[in-house]
């Protein structure tokens, strides 16, 4: 109720211009990095002005409607961006919700984006279903214009081969 209302709200969050008015207790309820900010002595408790600019403002109001109303329909639209902002306030009931839905959205066409997504935010449960996924459809990965990008990355790249490895194996016995 205190998000479709915004009574008594004590800060306002600024996404690329767009102003949310929200509750310092309820970010700092569901996020450490948030209750960290809002405690110590830092500008943004002082000031109780956050400014965010490393997201999209349709992102960080699927945040807000998660944190308030633990609703994630529609997450599908901003998965990619809500990953990276779950795993940088460090909610991880979210992170995994994201995940999730991320993991259900692997495709040919974006498997690589998505192996990069969670390895970059250490999104353990999306790599290891994203490394799967291409193991299983690596021809015709190899053919997207993601594939020579992979292939330059010599760490994520030395992981595929560790996977694809273990799948000749199994095909050699």
């Amino acid at each position: 109720q205190q998000y479709l209302d915004q009574q008594l709200v004590d800060v306002t969050v600024v996404v690329q211009g767009q102003v949310f008015k929200v509750h310092k207790s309820v970010l700092a309820a569901h996020s450490p990095v948030f209750a960290r900010m809002f405690s110590l002595d830092m500008k943004e408790s002082n000031q109780n002005r956050v400014t965010i600019e490393d997201c999209q403002p349709s992102a960080f109001e699927a945040l807000l409607k998660w944190l308030y109303l633990e609703e994630v329909e529609g997450i599908e639209q901003v998965h990619y961006e809500l990953l990276p902002l779950a795993d940088k306030y460090d909610i991880d009931a979210l992170k995994r919700i994201c995940e999730r839905s991320l993991s259900d959205a692997i495709s040919v066409e974006n498997a690589i984006k998505t192996l990069r997504l969670a390895d970059l935010h250490r999104a353990s449960f999306l790599k290891k279903k994203s490394l799967h996924f291409i193991k299983t459809c690596v021809p015709e990965i190899a053919k997207t214009e993601d594939w020579p990008s992979l292939v330059s990355d010599s760490k994520l790249f030395e992981e595929v081969v560790l996977v694809l490895g273990s799948l000749v194996k199994t095909l050699i016995g």
